[in-house]
């Protein structure tokens, strides 16, 4: 079941195989693997009704996850947000023997995982932008090493290619050395 922030469909199907762009070398060669299809559902707020209907605890879930979206969506803070949702579940009798036992406990561990989820995101985000940058820096240093071995090849001294290029005149000696048989 999916119930995440990020568009998707009303129902999907996964399979494992699809997280791999090759099939794994060791399966090659047998002509056949296992595989795994899951079926997810898309929970959210007016989305698969039908089957979420058929459950009273999964739609009291769906609803109070719409409920605690909606609070942050007006501006409350999340721990804020979570103990309305609780509250105005309890008071529509949407979960309410689970969460007047246990209310403390939903609004800690919610407030922890979404904390966690919120993290991840940023971590996510700040890890494709360091990967972004670490191609770029990886061109620019490609494009140093063909600069330098074509101002080597043409016959430009190293003193000269060490001040076009900004290098220290040891690491043109040493990329011409390196990269040129």
């Amino acid at each position: 079941m999916y119930n995440g922030i990020d568009e998707f469909p009303d129902e999907k199907k996964l399979r494992l195989s699809d997280a791999y762009k090759e099939m794994p070398e060791a399966l090659e060669g047998f002509g056949c693997f296992l595989e795994l299809e899951v079926r997810v559902i898309n929970i959210n707020n007016g989305r698969n009704e039908s089957i979420v209907k058929k459950s009273e605890e999964l739609y009291g879930y769906v609803r109070f996850v719409g409920k605690v979206r909606e609070y942050q969506e007006a501006g409350f803070d999340l721990t804020t947000a979570i103990t309305r949702a609780t509250n105005d579940c309890i008071n529509e009798g949407l979960l309410s023997d689970f969460l007047k036992a246990h209310s403390s406990e939903v609004i800690n561990m919610l407030t922890a995982e979404w904390d966690i989820n919120v993290a991840r995101k940023v971590w996510e985000q700040e890890a494709r932008e360091e990967g972004r940058e670490e191609g770029r820096e990886e061109a620019r240093e490609e494009k140093t090493i063909e600069t330098v071995i074509e101002m080597k090849n043409e016959g430009l001294s190293d003193d000269v290619i060490a001040r076009v290029t900004k290098l220290p005149i040891e690491r043109v000696r040493e990329i011409y050395l390196s990269y040129v048989p």
